[in-house]
């Protein structure tokens, strides 16, 4: 009696993880083969114009490791202006 019941358990468990099993490969093969079919598109325009404009408008050494805290408020203020 109890071998069957061990049987029996270790027979459902093994259905049950094939079924796990399977479930996840049709997952996998549906994500592949049925997904998104074209890349996705980059937004137009994309900001690299307006960054490269700012980086051209900054003035003046930009070292500010190397600059006490009155230099790096100065430095804003005169970026404000």
């Amino acid at each position: 009696m109890r071998a069957n019941l061990k049987r029996n358990i270790r027979r459902i468990l093994f259905v049950f993880g094939g079924l796990v099993t399977l479930l996840l490969v049709a997952a996998l093969v549906v994500i592949l083969f049925f997904g998104q079919t074209s890349p996705l598109q980059l937004p137009n325009p994309n900001g690299y114009d307006d960054l490269t404009k700012a980086g051209q408008a900054v003035r003046g050494n930009l070292a500010l490791v190397e600059r006490n805290l009155d230099d790096v408020r100065a430095l804003v203020a005169s970026a404000r202006s």
